[in-house]
């Protein structure tokens, strides 16, 4: 029977990816195959096993992402909060972990029942993670050639771009050189506004540094008031719109860890094609990941927040039954 289970999520996952491979519910029932999975092999102990170990990973990720916060300007806080929750969230784990190896069932069952709104957002963020990652590994090598390029700003230096845009940028004109080769008439749009600390607006050096390195001027365009990724969509699609190609397919370059959100993004907008994940410094990697993450909750909160009170009831009613 668990097994029918298994094979069921495993083909609603590949029918969701098929009919729109730019949507989190991919992870999520792949993750919820995998959780079947284990509960058929190692039964509930490797299931709670499995959860430790998400929220484990959650919270060394927004213990390492706080450490990089607290050393950025107007970070420190939002850093020790971060440092905070996850050294919580790991005491937790091994208060849950020594009440299991301790045989205190009852005291598993409703440390088990306390922690469910953090599994559950824990399992989120791996399938977030997990999937974004198999969703840019896949773009990257078997993506569609498209119509417009779409590069998202991410700061200048005075009137240069800072070395996570310039990966941006050089990860743009080989997506844009590739479609091109394949027969497409592709254009490529820099999108970004001017910062308060910016000499020029991030389109204009964003152009700039294409063209200086061989990327034909008449291809690229220029949209310079978004400040944004919501924004940079749809004034590009305005702009993409006014050439003629609303109905083309995009590619939405940013960086990696910011890749999968912006193809969700473009999903709501409408707009057809995939997004492009340039490579990140581990350095910001981890912090990065995580506010994506909770951006993505964010945006859904109040349904994430009945799933969770739904999960804990049921949790307390197990836990309840003699």
């Amino acid at each position: 029977m668990v097994w029918t289970l298994v094979a069921l999520l495993a083909v609603a996952s590949a029918a969701v990816a098929w009919r729109e491979p730019r949507s989190l519910s991919v992870g999520v029932l792949a993750l919820l195959a995998a959780g079947a999975s284990v509960l058929a092999v190692a039964g509930p102990g490797g299931v709670l096993a499995a959860l430790l170990l998400a929220l484990a990973s959650l919270a060394t990720f927004s213990v390492l992402s706080g450490l990089t916060m607290r050393r950025q300007p107007g970070q420190a806080r939002v850093g020790r909060v971060a440092v905070a929750l996850g050294v919580v969230a790991l005491g937790y784990c091994a208060a849950v972990l020594g009440a299991w190896v301790g045989a205190a069932d009852d005291l598993v069952g409703w440390l088990f029942v306390l922690g469910t709104p953090a599994f559950y957002v824990a399992s989120l963020f791996v399938a977030f993670v997990g999937y974004g990652a198999v969703y840019g590994r896949i773009v990257r090598r078997w993506a569609r050639p498209v119509d417009v390029v779409i590069v998202l700003g991410a700061g200048l230096h005075g009137d240069r771009v800072s070395q996570v845009l310039a990966s941006r940028l050089d990860r743009a004109r080989v997506a844009l050189e590739r479609s091109r080769s394949r027969g497409r008439d592709t254009h490529v749009i820099c999108s970004g506004g001017q910062g308060p600390d910016e000499t020029v607006p991030e389109a204009v050096a964003m152009a700039r540094y294409l063209v200086d390195r061989g990327v034909d001027e008449a291809l690229v365009r220029r949209e310079d008031r978004s400040t944004s990724t919501d924004e940079n969509l749809r004034f590009s699609a305005e702009i993409a719109a006014h050439h003629g190609l609303e109905q083309g397919r995009f590619a939405v370059v940013t960086n990696d860890f910011h890749a999968f959100r912006a193809a969700m993004l473009m999903r709501d907008a409408g707009l057809a094609g995939h997004g492009l994940g340039a490579s990140t410094g581990p350095r910001l990697w981890a912090a990065a990941v995580l506010r994506e993450f909770t951006a993505v909750l964010w945006e859904q909160r109040l349904v994430h927040g009945a799933v969770a009170a739904v999960l804990t009831g049921a949790a307390a009613v197990v836990a309840a039954t003699p």
